[in-house]
C-alpha cells in the first residue's frame, strides 16, 4: 500500500493584498497551531473601505428616522383631512334636507356641498402624501439594509486579510515574504497533519466486500520495530472502500 498525511491543504489568500507580517515559523518544518496567523496583509484601503461604510450605514439609518417623522406627520394630516371631510359631508346632508324642506336657501347648500368637495380634495391629497411618505420610508429601510450589508461586507474582507491555519500541522514549501503581493488564491505554503496516517492498499474481492463491515484493522510496518524487536503493528480505522 502506500502512505500520506491525513489532512494537506495548500494555504493561499483570499484577497489581494502587500503581505506585511509573516510568522517566523513560515519556514519548511514549523509547527503551527489551528486558528494561529500565518501571514497579515495590508489593511490600509480595507480600513478605508470599512470607514466609508460605517459612514454611509450612519446616513442611511439617519434617512431613516427623517421618513419616519415624514410619514407620523402624513398621518396626522390624513387623519385631520378625514375628521374635516366627516364633518363638512355632515353639514352638507343637513343643509341638503334642510333646503328639501325649504327651512334654508340653495345657496347654503351649495356652499356646504363646495365645502365637502374641498374637504374631500384635501383628504385625498394628504392620502397620497402619506403614501409618498411610505414608499419613501421603504426606500430608506431598503438603503439602511444594503449599507449594513456592504459594512459586514467590509468587515468580513478585513477579516480575511489575515491568513489563519485551518488545523494543527507542519507547514511546508513556503512561497512568500514580506513585501509580496499576494492575488486570490496564490499559494503560501504547505500544511500537512502528520498527527494521523492515510494508509491506501489492495484487497482481494472477497476481503474487500467484508471489509466495509470492521470497525478497525490492525496494520503491520515491517520496517519499524517495537523496544520488543517486532514490526510495528497499529490499530486503524476503515475510512472506506473504493470499488
Amino acid at each position: 500500500g502506500s502512505t500520506a498525511p491525513y489532512r494537506q491543504s495548500t494555504l493561499a489568500s483570499e484577497l489581494a493584498g502587500k503581505v506585511i507580517w509573516r510568522t517566523p515559523i513560515l519556514e519548511t518544518g514549523g509547527e503551527v497551531k489551528a486558528g494561529e496567523i500565518i501571514l497579515k496583509l495590508d489593511t490600509s484601503q480595507l480600513d478605508l473601505g470599512l470607514s466609508v461604510a460605517q459612514a454611509q450605514l450612519e446616513i442611511a439609518e439617519a434617512d431613516v428616522l427623517v421618513r419616519q417623522t415624514e410619514i407620523s406627520r402624513a398621518e396626522a394630516a390624513w387623519s385631520r383631512a378625514h375628521e374635516m371631510e366627516s364633518l363638512a359631508e355632515a353639514e352638507w346632508k343637513r343643509a341638503s334636507a334642510l333646503a328639501a324642506k325649504g327651512d334654508t336657501s340653495l345657496s347654503l347648500r351649495d356652499q356646504a356641498q363646495q365645502k365637502k368637495l374641498n374637504a374631500t380634495m384635501v383628504r385625498e391629497n394628504a392620502h397620497f402624501s402619506r403614501q409618498t411618505a411610505q414608499a419613501a420610508l421603504d426606500a430608506a429601510r431598503g438603503a439602511a439594509k444594503l449599507a449594513q450589508a456592504q459594512l459586514g461586507q467590509a468587515q468580513v474582507n478585513l477579516e480575511k486579510a489575515a491568513l489563519y491555519a485551518p488545523f494543527g500541522g507542519e507547514l511546508s514549501q513556503p512561497k512568500v515574504e514580506i513585501g509580496d503581493w499576494l492575488n486570490p488564491g496564490t499559494p503560501v505554503a504547505l500544511l500537512v497533519d502528520r498527527s494521523r496516517l492515510k494508509v491506501e492498499s489492495l484487497l482481494p474481492n472477497q476481503d474487500g466486500f467484508s471489509a466495509n463491515h470492521l470497525p478497525e484493522v490492525l496494520l503491520t510496518f515491517h520496517a519499524f520495530k517495537s523496544s520488543e524487536g517486532d514490526s510495528l503493528a497499529l490499530k486503524s480505522e476503515v475510512l472506506g472502500l473504493d470499488p
